[in-house]
């Protein structure tokens, strides 16, 4: 199934968007990072859960946009904006889960990352799947 958005809920729904109708980058990223979030609305109550997701998974991934000046990383300003936003992410994820699936996460990251350094260098550590 693909990701649908509602923007219809959003106040001042068309200031996300560019002078071309194209939602500006840093919005679309939102849209997109509500899968990883396991959050399928920005509302009034959950804006600051929602933010402190993101915030996290920033943390361990990276900027999920750029601007001229690199990388762009969303703020709590950003997230307020999009307070309204609907999508059709399913299912919604406890704190709990999704701390689980972001460490997960970080932890495949640092091994592929040290599996990378162990095969520039030619070698592997016994032992080690």
């Amino acid at each position: 199934m693909s990701l649908t958005a509602d923007y219809q809920g959003i106040k001042d729904r068309e200031k996300l968007f560019d002078e071309a109708k194209q939602l500006r980058p840093v919005f679309k990223a939102i849209v997109f990072v509500t899968m990883f979030l396991g959050m399928r609305e920005i509302t009034a109550e959950n804006c600051q859960e929602f933010f402190e997701r993101v915030w996290k998974t920033e943390g361990v991934l990276g900027a999920f946009c750029a601007d001229s000046n690199g990388p762009r990383y969303i703020t709590q300003e950003d997230v307020m904006q999009m307070i309204g936003l609907r999508t059709n992410v399913f299912p919604e994820w406890s704190r709990r889960r999704f701390e689980r699936h972001l460490a997960r996460t970080a932890l495949n990251l640092a091994l592929d990352n040290r599996r990378n350094q162990e095969a520039a260098r030619g070698s592997k550590p016994e032992g080690v799947a």
